[in-house]
């Protein structure tokens, strides 16, 4: 049975399907069917809300994390602090999301890894 995970990274995302092939391509074709519709309205602000509980809850972190996290954010361009992270979120609306969303399917770029019994 496949399996995915998604993530986010600095300037995009990343998808990782896993287990048997036979059945991953359906999958992926579900994956990108949903990722290109977009978010519905009444999912919005439950993202939203788990978003920032996401970065509240990484603000309690451990002191060797939060140091770790700071540390992260010196090395990288463009970084944000938690706080930061939240007044964005919180200026966040659908109509700025659903924007973004039209922008950055419109410019793909498709980097591929594939092992195993493909």
């Amino acid at each position: 049975m496949p399996s995915f995970q998604q993530g986010q990274k600095l300037f995009g995302i990343t998808i990782k399907i896993s287990g048997y092939n036979d059945k991953q391509s359906i999958l992926l074709d579900k994956i990108l069917y949903t990722l290109k519709k977009g978010t519905p309205k009444k999912g919005f602000k439950l993202l939203k809300k788990a978003d920032s509980a996401a970065i509240e809850n990484g603000k309690k972190h451990k002191p060797y994390e939060q140091a770790i996290a700071a540390s992260q954010r010196l090395l990288l361009s463009p970084s944000w602090t938690p706080d930061e992270r939240l007044s964005a979120v919180d200026k966040t609306t659908l109509p700025s999301i659903t924007a973004f969303h039209q922008t950055f399917f419109s410019v793909l770029d498709i980097a591929v890894l594939s092992h195993g019994n493909v």
